[in-house]
């Protein structure tokens, strides 16, 4: 689509896998009101790092983006690691 500048409708773009969820325009305010909500309950760290996982993967090769995903994976599961090992000494 870029190339041509062809426009789609929503619709198409889900069936392509553009996007995940259409999500017709009077409901769109609740509707993303209901998703930060659910954001909220992650915690603020989980927050940040999906956060930093996405600005830092928008617009970079597919290749570079795993790299980016494997390392902030990586820090949570040493972070929850630690987190276990304190509650059991």
């Amino acid at each position: 689509m870029l190339p041509t500048g062809r426009k789609m409708d929503a619709q198409e773009a889900e069936r392509d896998g553009q996007t995940t969820r259409v999500v017709p325009a009077l409901k769109l305010k609740a509707v993303t009101l209901e998703a930060a909500a659910k954001i909220c309950t992650y915690g603020s760290l989980a927050a940040a790092l999906i956060k930093q996982l996405i600005s830092q993967t928008f617009e970079v090769p597919l290749s570079e983006g795993v790299k980016v995903e494997r390392r902030i994976l990586h820090t949570v599961f040493r972070m929850s690691h630690r987190r276990k090992a304190q509650m059991f000494s």
